[in-house]
């Protein structure tokens, strides 16, 4: 409703503005070619529906290449949901740690080789000793607030 109220508010502005304009004779010169005299209400109306045809006509253009491209996109959808329901090998290949940031990758497995205070603590790769009574909740002196 409101682009109906919009078009026909343009549309009553530009056919005032045409009517009003009828008796003013105007000639449009381009390099060397020249128009013949014209009212100016006229051209008015010729240059606003040329605007609305090359607004069209682009508008076209564009919702072209939008379907293409969501043709394109349902396309890698399907590949991909395909490719999802197949079945994936598994690994089963030992599982390496990755090294904590800041530390070598040698660091994990030389502290791990390290005797722990506590012997019933589990051997987590890069956990200091100090740290694994921690783990296991046991007080170590500092205070958390």
């Amino acid at each position: 409703m409101f682009y109906f109220l919009f078009l026909l508010l343009i549309g009553g502005t530009l056919t005032v503005l045409a009517l009003q304009n009828l008796n003013v004779l105007v000639h449009i010169t381009f390099f060397m070619w020249t128009t013949p005299d014209l009212p100016l209400g006229l051209w008015l109306v010729a240059a606003f529906l040329l605007g609305a045809l090359l607004l069209y006509i682009i508008s076209l253009f564009s919702a072209w290449s939008d379907r293409r491209e969501a043709r394109r996109l349902r396309a890698r959808v399907a590949e991909l949901e395909q490719h999802a329901a197949s079945p994936q090998p598994v690994s089963q290949g030992p599982i390496t740690p990755a090294p904590m940031p800041g530390m070598s990758p040698a660091m994990p497995a030389a502290m791990s080789a390290m005797p722990s205070a506590a012997p019933s603590a589990p051997a987590m790769p890069g956990m200091a000793p100090s740290m694994r009574g921690m783990a296991q909740g046991q007080a170590t002196g500092a205070r958390f607030l």
